[in-house]
């Protein structure tokens, strides 16, 4: 499966607050949110500038 997260600069998109509309962006992948979708992915990074990016997960047996 094909997981997707959005870059914005050295930032990732983590999701947005609720109660004031805030994007939420950190640093490092690990905190940014994953899709599945990739629609969904590039309708975000579109709306912030950014760019898609797939993850490559790797199992580790």
């Amino acid at each position: 499966m094909k997981r997707y997260v959005v870059v914005c600069g050295k930032y990732y998109f983590v999701g947005k607050n609720i109660t004031n509309n805030e994007l939420i962006l950190k640093k490092g992948f690990l905190q940014g949110a994953v899709f599945d979708d990739l629609e969904k992915a590039k309708k975000i990074a579109e709306s912030l500038n950014g760019t898609v990016k797939q993850l490559t997960l790797t199992n580790p047996e």
